[in-house]
């Protein structure tokens, strides 16, 4: 889903990030979850209203037992988002982006361990 503001109930509304989940393996019950917030509209709470409000309708709305997400460890904004919303680093690995050796943080939450 996409978020957006009403600026002063005026149409139309801007667009300031998305969310989008993956199910990786439907047997297993596991999904990612990926999400942006514009710049301007970060550092006020939003961007953790809609991850919990996405991670509560996955939960609600499907058997998925786990969600992941995964973060640049340089990102420090979107690792303090996922450990407020519950989230538990359980992993961190290297990878190759474009040549480019960088560390993630893996990020995961359970059904019973969502707020």
């Amino acid at each position: 889903f996409q978020l957006a503001r009403d600026q002063l109930r005026q149409v139309p509304l801007d667009l300031i990030g998305d969310i989008g989940v993956c199910v990786r393996d439907a047997e297993d019950k596991h999904a990612e979850l990926g999400f942006t917030l514009a710049a301007e509209s970060q550092g006020q709470g939003l961007g953790s209203e809609a991850v919990l409000q996405a991670l509560a309708m996955l939960f609600e709305s499907s058997d998925i037992a786990r969600v992941v997400a995964i973060t640049d460890t340089r990102n420090r904004a979107t690792v303090r988002l996922l450990q407020r919303v519950g989230m538990k680093l359980t992993e961190t690995l290297d990878s190759d982006a474009c040549g480019e050796i960088r560390s993630e943080h893996v990020f995961a939450i359970g059904r019973h361990d969502a707020l």
